[in-house]
């Protein structure tokens, strides 16, 4: 790997993922700098973890080695969840296009389709981390916002699943919205979400012309 700084977002979302594995580890930012081939500062690595600095990626190699792990495997991971911040940071344009009266509600929300229909050929997974759960968080507030704006009934529950659903996950989002609400929904509302659900399937692939 060269040792030019990485990408900006590509640099926020590893600075999370750098975070996510100190603590994991259960290493303070000292540890972290002890650990290394050649230390920086502790007040580096929480810039770093902050996005208040930009790595080069060989510290960035270093830093991976002194978690444990595999700096290949970690920028994968991350590559990953830089596609979805992108997507995020696109919404929040549309938004602030929608507010300024740039666009109207109909174009933001093809905006919207066309975002989504990137994730999704990008070849996006998502994951039931800590990371992908803020990430998707962030996405939902920038379509709800986008949404709440609209006159028409649009179901984003299946937009959700459509995208961020994969065989790897542990759970669907339909079934954890189940157990979530386990005690208030019997069998019969459970049947009738699972239809609800395949017909927006039908409806969203249809809009996306995959009859």
């Amino acid at each position: 790997m060269s040792s030019n700084n990485i990408d900006s977002i590509f640099n926020e979302i590893a600075g999370m993922i750098i975070q996510y594995y100190r603590l994991e580890e259960k290493l303070s930012l000292e540890d972290v700098t002890k650990k290394m081939n050649k230390p920086v500062s502790r007040q580096a690595i929480f810039k770093y973890e902050n996005n208040l600095a930009r790595m080069k990626n060989d510290v960035f190699e270093d830093i991976c080695h002194a978690l444990n792990k595999d700096p290949e495997v970690i920028y994968q991971e991350i590559d990953n969840y830089t596609k979805l911040k992108k997507v995020i940071n696109n919404l929040k344009k549309i938004n602030i296009d929608l507010i300024d009266n740039n666009i109207n509600i109909d174009q933001a929300l093809d905006l919207c389709s066309e975002e989504f229909k990137k994730l999704k050929n990008s070849g996006f997974k998502f994951s039931d981390s800590a990371i992908g759960k803020q990430l998707y968080d962030e996405l939902e507030e920038q379509y709800d916002n986008i949404n709440y704006k609209s006159n028409k009934e649009i179901d984003k529950l299946y937009d959700f699943l459509k995208y961020y659903n994969n065989e790897n996950n542990i759970q669907s989002q339909n079934e954890l919205l189940f157990s979530k609400n386990k005690d208030i929904l019997t069998e019969s509302d459970w049947n009738i979400i699972n239809a609800i659900i395949e017909q927006r399937k039908k409806e969203i692939d249809k809009e996306l012309g995959e009859d």
